[in-house]
């Protein structure tokens, strides 16, 4: 897992500020919740339907697209 960390996230994240990177793990994690709690309507308006939204949520924080973080 840490390898997997190390390729995924630290490239995109500044190396010398440890707080950036966790700041920026616990965004991707509590955006990930909060998919997770949207309704169907709002679901819908994303584009989204309830199984590609439950399939993102359970991803893990570390594996994140990388326009995240730009």
């Amino acid at each position: 897992m840490t390898d997997l960390i190390l390729n995924r996230v630290l490239p995109r994240v500044e190396f010398g500020n440890p707080v950036a990177l966790l700041g920026h793990l616990a965004s991707v994690r509590r955006e990930r919740a909060a998919l997770e709690r949207l309704d169907d309507a709002a679901l819908n308006d994303l584009g989204l339907t309830r199984a590609e939204a439950r399939t993102e949520s359970g991803r893990g924080f570390w594996d994140a697209p990388a326009h995240w973080t730009r």
